[in-house]
């Protein structure tokens, strides 16, 4: 066979005189040595900001604590964000050298680029917005300028990907049949995945922007006057109280206080007292009451002089406020025992809890149950008087189990106040 002796030039020349007349403006624009440069440009642009944010995000997430309602995501998710941060740094990597090799020898992009692409998009962009969608329906939404910002950044960077394939493969390469089927069947898979990732960042984006109170209504608020906390107080913090568990059954609690007044006052502190002996117990806020205990069913009030002391313990509790640890805040307390105040306390001997009041309990919350057509008090039980705090804090649009504490957080920092 004998062998082609003809200069490149009038082969190329040959190619673009065979193009229809409406194509040949896109064959000049193309192989002008400014839009390749424009195009290395921008790729090297994208796949840094595109590391630089997968990386932020997992980071990010490995950072958030066990607070109020949220903790961090699932291990399996993290791990797999993980993986895919690692592949997502090689094939980015890969994106930016072939496509610096594909500008250096002025053509237009080579198999190998194709590939690579191809690769950037299912291996990096696909699987981390899909993680970050699982991430979202689990939340209640980040109403914020920063967040609409990122989902711009995705929605334009999958519409630039899209537009570089349309002009480089689809409108200019006319010769996949005779000279290249693999770079048919990549440019291809790269506009499929494209298009799921141009969706997938539109989703996340209206998701994020659009969360769903406890009515199952669409909360609009712009991001200047949204605040998550509030949301919140409405979503979950409405009737849940803190509890201390008796000390003679694990299933009967004393209430002490409401989520919500302790975000309303910063702090507050409350000293419950114990008579193991003569099984009393008291809780003093402004006022302090005492009941004692009859059998395992029943308590009654006690107002008769005590023949053994009351042994009291000072609680104060205190709200973080949220941060990237927090995302909705977290309750600390320290306890001292007022006596002795350098006597260590153990977290089994006043064992606190989240609890909140079912909704058909329809009198006023106080220390223990007062039932009025018998005239008789008792513990609050698990079983009767509460909704578990798990089943009231499942989160987002899919309703996902909380991975937050169910206790609030004991912490020394917390400043104690002095027993009254």
């Amino acid at each position: 066979m004998a062998k082609n002796n003809r200069p490149m030039t009038d082969i190329y020349n040959v190619e673009r005189n065979s193009l229809p007349i409406e194509c040949r403006w896109l064959h000049r624009l193309i192989n002008r040595r400014s839009y390749k440069l424009t195009v290395l440009t921008i790729v090297c642009t994208l796949n840094i900001v595109d590391l630089l944010i997968d990386w932020y995000f997992l980071f990010s997430k490995t950072a958030i604590l066990k607070g109020l309602v949220f903790g961090p995501p699932p291990y399996d998710i993290l791990l797999a964000m993980l993986i895919f941060c690692i592949i997502s740094t090689f094939t980015s990597l890969l994106e930016i050298v072939q496509t610096v090799r594909d500008t250096c020898s002025n053509r237009l992009t080579s198999l190998f680029g194709q590939i690579t692409n191809c690769l950037t998009i299912w291996l990096e962009d696909f699987p981390f917005l899909t993680l970050n969608l699982l991430i979202v329906i689990c939340h209640d939404g980040e109403v914020t300028y920063v967040s609409i910002a990122k989902a711009a950044i995705g929605i334009v960077a999958a519409f630039i990907r899209f537009l570089f394939i349309l002009l480089n493969k689809w409108l200019i390469r006319h010769d996949y049949r005779r000279k290249d089927r693999l770079s048919y069947f990549f440019n291809t898979i790269s506009t499929v995945g494209v298009v799921f990732v141009l969706i997938l960042s539109i989703s996340i984006h209206v998701i994020a922007s659009l969360p769903i109170d406890s009515f199952g209504r669409i909360h609009l608020e712009s991001p200047s006057n949204f605040s998550r906390v509030e949301f919140a107080r409405q979503k979950y913090f409405r009737n849940v109280g803190l509890f201390v568990r008796s000390s003679n059954d694990f299933d009967k609690y004393i209430y002490l206080t409401d989520i919500d007044d302790i975000i309303k006052e910063g702090q507050k502190t409350i000293i419950y007292s114990m008579n193991e002996k003569e099984s009393i117990f008291c809780v003093k806020q402004m006022n302090q009451t005492c009941f004692i205990e009859l059998n395992n069913t029943n308590i009654d009030l006690y107002d008769k002089p005590l023949t053994n002391k009351l042994i009291n313990y000072s609680i104060t509790f205190e709200f973080q406020k949220p941060d990237s640890g927090y995302l909705l805040g977290d309750i600390h307390y320290n306890i001292m025992r007022c006596d002795l105040k350098d006597f260590h306390i153990d977290g089994d001997k006043i064992s606190l809890h989240y609890y909140r009041f079912k909704r058909s309990f329809n009198q006023s919350k106080s220390s223990v149950v007062y039932t009025q057509y018998n005239n008789t008090y008792h513990y609050y039980d698990v079983e009767n008087d509460f909704e578990p705090i798990e089943h009231v804090w499942r989160t987002g649009l899919s309703r996902c189990t909380s991975t937050s504490s169910l206790n609030p957080h004991r912490s020394t920092n917390v400043t104690m106040n002095d027993c009254y």
